[in-house]
């Protein structure tokens, strides 16, 4: 499906999968806004949940993005905060495959490519990650995914003292 929108003074046509992944993400956020501020007092953050449903359609799944990868991962986290464990699993088991469909366990090569592309997506890589790591040892669940050595090559992401400068060594993205 192709739906029309007006962006400024110019007329725009996009392809609806990628409405509905931005719908997926931007539903996301505000669920698990919703859900910070409000927690279980109200039921704000299901509507925006319910929201986010509508949109996963079998062409969502049948293109993956950045966009949603990240979008999975937080659903993922969302659903862990509204104590339904089995969900989240499943939500990060579609986060996992489509970071690895989409090359984010490689590095990109070094010429050519920005450095904040390359930063970002070690970072989406090691938050996936991380989250892989800690569901298998907090839940005792299976890794979905047996890496090896070889299969990933991505570089740990470095920290940032601000927009320009970049330090190579530890960094607060690891989450472990």
């Amino acid at each position: 499906e192709i739906c029309a929108c007006l962006v400024g003074s110019e007329m725009c046509i996009r392809d609806r999968r990628y409405v509905d992944q931005w719908q997926i993400l931007f539903n996301t956020v505000l669920a698990i806004g919703a859900w910070s501020s409000e927690g279980e007092s109200t039921d704000a953050d299901l509507f925006y949940y319910s929201n986010v449903k509508s949109h996963l359609k079998t062409k969502v799944f049948e293109s993956g993005s950045v966009t949603l990868v990240i979008a999975f991962h937080l659903l993922s986290r969302y659903a862990e905060w509204r104590q339904n464990p089995n969900t989240g699993y499943l939500y990060h088991g579609h986060a996992l495959r489509m970071a690895i469909s989409l090359g984010l366990h490689k590095d990109l090569p070094p010429e050519g490519i920005p450095d904040v592309i390359k930063e970002r997506r070690r970072r989406i890589w090691t938050c996936i990650y991380s989250r892989e790591v800690h569901l298998a040892l907090l839940d005792g669940r299976p890794l979905q995914y047996m890496f090896f050595d070889d299969q990933v090559s991505i570089s740990l992401p470095n920290s940032v003292e601000d927009e320009t400068r970049w330090i190579k060594g530890p960094s607060i993205y690891m989450g472990s």
